[in-house]
């Protein structure tokens, strides 16, 4: 068993998750990004 933890995963629709720490001490919150790919590819596109 490796001894990192895997702070991300994507989801079965191609959706990235992400935990990040924020070193704060404050209840946890979870930011869910929808539709973060359309923005990449606009603010990246690639060449097609």
């Amino acid at each position: 068993m490796s001894r990192y933890n895997r702070n991300y995963d994507v989801a079965p629709d191609g959706r990235f998750l992400m935990v990040r720490a924020t070193g704060e001490r404050r209840p946890p919150e979870i930011h869910v990004v929808l539709n973060w790919f359309e923005e990449l590819e606009r603010l990246a596109p690639t060449k097609d």
